[in-house]
């Protein structure tokens, strides 16, 4: 059984409705959901390109192989000056994962 039991008709112009497919097609969402959450005062959020995502597993594997690194750095002390390099470029990578996140 439906938890929504009352249906909603509206009337659009060519420009609303073109911009609702438009923020539809950004979103992912349905046109259900997407009015919904408009109606709750939700914030809708663009859905992330899958780019994205594949730019995440590949910092993750990165950061696991740092961890590698540093368990080597850390048995062989003359190498620490090198650590730290690695250790300031991964965190700007991170940084820049994140802003790419935020422009999505």
């Amino acid at each position: 059984m439906r938890n929504r039991s009352i249906p909603v008709m509206v009337y659009l112009n060519a420009e609303e409705y073109g911009k609702l497919q438009n923020d539809l097609k950004k979103t992912g969402l349905t046109k259900s959901k997407y009015l919904r959450a408009l109606i709750m005062g939700r914030r809708i959020k663009e859905r992330l390109q899958p780019d994205y995502y594949r730019l995440c597993t590949e910092v993750s594997r990165v950061g696991s192989n740092v961890k590698q690194i540093a368990r080597i750095a850390n048995a062989h002390p003359e190498s620490v000056q090198d650590m730290a390099r690695v250790e300031h470029l991964l965190r700007e990578l991170i940084r820049m994962v994140h802003d790419l996140a935020e422009t999505e």
